[in-house]
């Protein structure tokens, strides 16, 4: 593991960094956030797209000083807010939301989404 985490594999140019970061995601693999930072360009006029995966694996640490970052990537319209929102629902506890509400539905049908309290949200 300590190979796929390292500066040869995890950079910019590197075939596959989707993928890779998306199989970390689903195997909850905890990437090392300054190594996500790194993949986050900041944004600006000639900045590539980050990868969507490595925005959602830096939602999922829940770091204080990252809920800044993703709201504002988060902020317009573009393809970088649809990329980002993944992140920022993980920030806060939500993400796969959609699988959630859909496993619900399907185990007890729409009788599953009484009303009551929110939980609260996980920081």
């Amino acid at each position: 593991m300590a190979f796929l985490l390292s500066d040869d594999i995890l950079h910019h140019n590197t075939r596959d960094l989707e993928a890779i970061l998306g199989t970390f995601c689903e195997i909850k693999v905890e990437v090392p956030r300054q190594r996500l930072l790194d993949l986050i360009p900041a944004k600006g006029k000639n900045s590539a797209q980050p990868p969507a995966a490595a925005i959602l694996l830096l939602g999922l640490q829940h770091h204080p000083d990252d809920l800044q970052l993703l709201e504002r990537m988060t902020s317009g319209d573009g393809d970088l807010a649809e990329l980002a929102m993944p992140g920022l629902l993980a920030w806060h506890g939500l993400e796969g939301y959609r699988e959630r509400l859909k496993k619900l539905e399907d185990e007890k049908g729409f009788a599953g989404f009484e009303r009551g309290p929110a939980p609260p949200l996980r920081r």
